[in-house]
């Protein structure tokens, strides 16, 4: 009995073990990091899931832009959203401004996907509210991508000038 009980209590404590370091790895260990920079400069450093394990504001005005903000747990995105909103609320970000994210991943196919992700989801949660330019580097390489939103009096205006021109 007392090998049987052993040898069950060895073979679950392995099990965990195996299983408990591959979550540890996966959720609470530093994968990849984004930095947010607008002026205010947010380093977030994230998990395999791209969960936000840590918030770093790099220079002062990152600093206050992260004051009372909690972020940790929260994917990127939802997080990129946050932050960009608290930085219009505080002036930071206004019409004709610059978004640039800095991604520092360990892979090309989590860099490449990061960047399309954030990408689109600023050009979605901006859409008609302001137009900016958005900033993807490759923090490894230093290739940049440069793409921006438009809000509809932007367009409009762009359409009726060319009807005057014309």
């Amino acid at each position: 009995v007392r090998w049987v009980t052993g040898g069950a209590a060895a073979i679950a404590a392995c099990f965990l073990l195996v299983f408990g370091m591959n979550y540890y790895q996966g959720h609470m260990v530093s994968y990849s990091s984004i930095y947010l920079t607008i002026n205010p400069e947010v380093q977030m450093n994230l998990n395999r899931q791209g969960e936000v394990l840590e918030l770093i504001g790099t220079n002062e005005d990152g600093k206050i832009l992260l004051e009372g903000y909690e972020g940790k747990g929260k994917d990127k995105v939802t997080v990129t959203d946050e932050l960009i909103d608290r930085a219009i609320e505080m002036g930071f970000l206004s019409e004709g401004g610059q978004v640039s994210f800095s991604i520092d991943a360990p892979e090309e196919a989590v860099l490449s996907e990061y960047s399309k992700e954030l990408e689109s989801e600023v050009k979605r949660h901006l859409k008609n509210r302001l137009s900016i330019t958005i900033e993807i580097i490759d923090r490894q390489t230093g290739d940049t991508e440069t793409s921006t939103t438009e809000n509809p009096g932007q367009s409009e205006n762009r359409s009726s000038q060319a009807t005057q021109e014309t």
